[in-house]
């Protein structure tokens, strides 16, 4: 059952039943509850107050209170000190290492560029080499179209050198002597054969088109003729086209000289002759031995042209 203040009734005390019976017998008690209340926290602070007076004088003795420090050794000092150390050489350490990779870094990129600057320099030597490659291709073919015309020059200074020989002086007339009786022929030496000499072939220089009947005076004209080795060894032989002019007599050589020509193996022989005048020509075409004895070795081979 709860506290109710209100409903609170002290009890009396002798004297005070004895003052009451005195002035009214029949009056209740009338203190108040706040009264009561006010007293017991007085009650309270005193005690309180006897107890921090208690604290504060000296007569008590003073509480005492100890805090445990704890205090490192030399080894453990060292040893922090030895950490610290390392800690700090590991910092050293990885700034050099940081260095050295910033380092590593720059002289990367110097490289990269430098194998491009390469590459491109590769390209370039590439492409120039390419076109080295092309123009030596298409030297190659223009001498291939021209090594005819080199001959052709080559037998010409060969032709202008033996038309500049002097001619042997002509002797001076000797009184007509009585005819002597025409003596027979003698037999022509038989050929030892070893050349097979085709007929003659005559083009205009080297475009290798037929001449025409007649033929221009002034016209550089090819005489020709395939060659076959019909013996059985490797020989050596040279080739002689005279040219004589049927009305006058005059005669023009050219030749071919130092040509090997191996068993069964044929080649074309021939070389130029310039007309310079006109009239009939006949060519006579045959293979020698060699330009000195001029011992023919193959049949000879004949053809008669018009110059006009």
């Amino acid at each position: 059952m709860g506290y109710n203040p209100s409903t609170y009734e002290r009890a009396p005390t002798e004297d005070e039943n004895t003052n009451n019976d005195t002035q009214n017998n029949d009056e209740p008690s009338t203190i108040s509850p706040k009264v009561v209340f006010a007293i017991i926290g007085l009650l309270i602070g005193v005690a309180i107050g006897y107890g921090i007076a208690q604290v504060l004088t000296g007569d008590s003795e003073p509480a005492t209170i100890e805090v445990p420090v704890e205090v490192s050794n030399d080894d453990e000092l060292n040893k922090l000190q030895t950490d610290l150390d390392k800690a700090n050489s590991q910092i050293l350490l990885l700034e050099g290492r940081l260095t050295s990779f910033d380092e590593i870094q720059s002289l990367l990129a110097e490289t990269q560029n430098e194998l491009e600057n390469a590459n491109r320099e590769l390209l370039e030597s590439t492409n120039k080499f390419n076109n080295y490659e092309q123009t030596i291709e298409d030297l190659q073919n223009e001498i291939e179209l021209h090594i005819d015309d080199l001959e052709i020059a080559n037998k010409r200074i060969s032709n202008l050198l033996t038309a500049a020989e002097p001619e042997p002086a002509a002797a001076d007339p000797e009184p007509a002597a009585e005819p002597e009786p025409a003596a027979e022929p003698e037999p022509a030496a038989a050929i030892d054969e070893k050349i097979s000499l085709g007929s003659v072939n005559l083009v205009y220089g080297t475009s290798l088109i037929p001449i025409s009947d007649p033929t221009p005076v002034g016209e550089s004209i090819l005489i020709e003729t395939e060659a076959t080795n019909i013996s059985e060894n490797r020989i050596t032989i040279s080739w002689i086209a005279i040219i004589t002019n049927i009305e006058t007599g005059e005669t023009k050589e050219v030749y071919v000289f130092n040509i090997q020509l191996d068993p069964g193996y044929s080649f074309k022989l021939g070389n130029t002759w310039t007309p310079d005048s006109a009239g009939q020509y006949n060519i006579e075409a045959f293979a020698v031995d060699n330009l000195t004895d001029k011992n023919p070795i193959s049949s000879t081979q004949s053809k008669v042209i018009t110059v006009a």
